[in-house]
């Protein structure tokens, strides 16, 4: 809609296209689940995934699956190789550029549409070493493998924040289960994995990447259309209630 055609709506028209937006606002906004016990949308959604760091020596894949742990269906980053060589933080870190990349010669922010109503997870691949997934019933006995940490980790060379142990790759993560969803993938999120290396030491430390969701257009435009609606629905209100009084 042109400036000029909004212009010339009347606060009935515009009370009237905010009826007609809001609902559809509503629905493009509401998500299914994101977390260990699966993703999936109820709209397609584009999501946005910035690598931050892989520890330890295991060299693995970051990848999409759908409806099985058998179906991977896109690959977020890979390790080139296990750790960055030389090692650019004194410890086998892997960063993007040196161990990690993306297919194609992609970026460290890479973007996946997940279609509506549409089941996926991630899953980390390490080749021998297994594999893990953000779905918890994907995974060996069960576990949770991944946690969802609201808000975006510092990146190299910078260390995790809490809730992650301080440490680079010792300590484990304490009460993994109260972070096993996100409560709102429309603001960013940190992911972390904790692979099935080094006993299973729990620190979720060892892939990281953040994500959000992003909203289309429209559902912005339309969010902003009835927010202006009601603006003009409450100071119509209020001229009303000062000419009576």
């Amino acid at each position: 809609m042109n400036k000029f055609a909004f212009a010339g709506l009347t606060a009935a028209a515009l009370a009237a296209t905010t009826i007609a937006a809001a609902p559809a606002a509503a629905v493009s906004m509401s998500l299914t689940q994101f977390g260990t016990q699966g993703i999936s949308f109820q709209q397609d959604t584009p999501v946005r995934f910035t690598f931050n760091r892989s520890v330890g020596s295991f060299q693995s894949t970051l990848g999409i699956y759908e409806g099985s742990p058998d179906n991977r269906v896109s690959i977020l980053f890979q390790e080139d190789k296990p750790f960055d060589s030389p090692a650019t933080y004194g410890t086998p870190v892997g960063s993007f550029g040196n161990a990690v990349s993306a297919p194609g010669a992609g970026t460290i922010t890479r973007y996946f549409t997940f279609l509506a109503g549409r089941v996926y997870s991630l899953g980390l691949d390490s080749g021998s070493n297994g594999r893990v997934f953000t779905t918890s019933a994907w995974n060996p006995n069960g576990d949770q493998q991944a946690v969802f940490v609201p808000g975006e980790q510092p990146a190299l060379p910078y260390s995790l924040t809490a809730p992650f142990a301080p440490s680079s790759d010792t300590g484990a993560f304490n009460n993994p289960s109260a972070y096993s969803s996100v409560a709102n993938p429309y603001a960013v999120f940190t992911i972390g994995f904790d692979d099935r290396g080094n006993r299973q030491d729990k620190d979720f430390q060892d892939f990281v990447v953040s994500a959000q969701a992003v909203p289309e257009p429209f559902t912005m435009a339309g969010t902003a259309l009835a927010g202006i609606g009601y603006m003009v629905a409450r100071k119509r209100k209020q001229q009303k209630s000062e000419a009576n009084a």
